[in-house]
């Protein structure tokens, strides 16, 4: 609050914390009152912003120096780079940071609130680029860090897990895929061979649940996946019913059945 004392017509200044006649103030006419500020504090401060004008800065984004005026307060990136970015990321675009190669947002990985800086090929070849000059003992604790970083996942977000494998082998094999982890429900016990369902601890099980495509020429689409445990998985693959019926009537006359229970 500023304090006006009316009967000697003075006021105290919210810079200086002096009190002054009001003629040292400026008169607002169309609000009907005198600046908070003095009329030296102001002059300061103009004299100060007209030198702060004259210095410059380095945009991070375009490496040229320009003057301080063309940043936001506290940026490091200038004021038209900045328009630059937002254009871009209004059409679902984003520049490298390293190659300087504009790519649609799917070629970037994504943070929690943002994507990374660098696109997905820059950041494999500076990877691979850092990892050969490692120790066998950097390479053994990196090793050791991803088993157990799978693993805690493997126990907290399964189905995360099987639709991330899903998604690998998918594009490997070039096949269709577009399901999510909501698509699908992991049972306690095999729909196949009736035994439990359960995840091994760093190792795939038996009994661990597998994603299964009921019909293998077609991909992991809705409809077509069902959870069965890698057992059954493993011994279905791309076999046909009458090759399974060839393979049972063999093993009835020339086999004793083995037990796979768990």
């Amino acid at each position: 609050m500023h304090v006006i004392d009316e009967n000697n017509n003075t006021k105290i200044c919210s810079k200086c914390k002096q009190d002054k006649n009001l003629t040292e103030f400026y008169y607002k006419r169309n609000n009907g009152y005198y600046s908070s500020h003095c009329k030296s504090c102001i002059s300061f401060y103009r004299k100060k912003i007209r030198e702060y004008d004259k210095e410059q800065k380095i945009c991070v984004i375009c490496l040229v120096n320009k003057k301080i005026n063309e940043f936001k307060r506290n940026r490091q990136i200038c004021i038209s780079c900045r328009n630059r970015k937002i254009e871009l990321k209004q059409k679902q675009l984003k520049e490298c940071s390293f190659c300087k190669k504009i790519k649609h947002i799917s070629e970037f990985y994504k943070n929690r609130n943002n994507y990374c800086p660098f696109c997905k090929e820059c950041h494999k070849n500076d990877t691979k680029k850092y990892r050969e000059n490692w120790t066998q003992e950097q390479i053994k604790r990196e090793r050791n860090r991803c088993k157990e970083k799978s693993r805690i996942l493997l126990v907290n977000k399964p189905k995360e897990v099987m639709v991330k494998a899903a998604r690998q082998r998918a594009k490997e094999k070039g096949l269709e895929i577009n399901i999510t982890s909501d698509n699908f429900e992991i049972p306690k016990f095999c729909p196949v061979l009736g035994i439990k369902l359960k995840n091994g601890k760093g190792k795939t099980l038996p009994s661990s649940p597998s994603l299964d495509r009921i019909n293998s020429n077609l991909g992991y689409t809705k409809g077509n996946i069902m959870v069965i445990s890698w057992r059954a998985n493993s011994l279905k693959r791309n076999g046909s019913i009458d090759e399974f019926q060839k393979i049972i009537e063999y093993m009835r006359n020339n086999l004793i059945q083995e037990d796979y229970s768990i």
